[in-house]
């Protein structure tokens, strides 16, 4: 899908940009008016192509024992599909995609893989090993007590335990025509 999508952005933007020269503008304005639409999501569809197959190519030859491989494979299927999304509009200009069944299954197959890693986040947590201090996730701490980490968290932030700055207009039981009713009426 990303070669024919590579194929197809380049064509296009060879006669977006024959088009432009050939209606009279420089070659710089030409080249210029051809990025936006054309050669930029070509770039980014080349560099998506290349990161995909090579981490698929690592993924293959990775010495990865046990359940890793199966969830490094699936990361990579993970990436492929959300970058595929992605290109939807174009993969449709492009007659790639010719039924809306298309689209459908695409972003279906992204959901299941999706519901697949789900089960898999501590694991991929705990490979990566970021440090708590990167994660700044009270309930990712690496303690094993996401609770407790929550309720301190949410205790000891700043203002946790005053009032917001609007509770009186809130909770002011103003009368009517008075000073504080046309406020709120202003403000509305």
């Amino acid at each position: 899908m990303f070669e024919w999508l590579q194929c197809y952005l380049c064509t296009e933007s060879f006669m977006k940009l024959q088009t432009e020269l050939s209606s009279g503008k420089d070659g710089f304005i030409a080249r210029e008016d051809s990025q936006v639409y054309h050669c930029h999501t070509l770039a980014q569809v080349y560099i998506e192509c290349f990161v995909l197959k090579k981490f698929a190519k690592l993924v293959d030859n990775a010495p990865l024992e046990g359940n890793l491989k199966a969830i490094t494979d699936k990361l990579c299927t993970l990436y492929g599909l959300s970058r595929a999304e992605r290109h939807v509009s174009t993969l449709y200009q492009g007659g790639y995609f010719t039924q809306p069944g298309d689209v459908r299954l695409l972003r279906t197959s992204l959901l299941h893989c999706i519901h697949l890693l789900k089960d898999e986040v501590v694991t991929l947590v705990d490979a990566l090993a970021p440090p708590d201090n990167i994660l700044k996730a009270p309930i990712g701490l690496s303690d094993g007590e996401p609770y407790k980490n929550l309720f301190q968290s949410m205790v000891t932030h700043p203002k946790s335990m005053e009032r917001p700055y609007w509770w009186e207009e809130v909770t002011a039981n103003p009368s009517l025509g008075s000073r504080h009713d046309r406020i709120v009426k202003a403000k509305l």
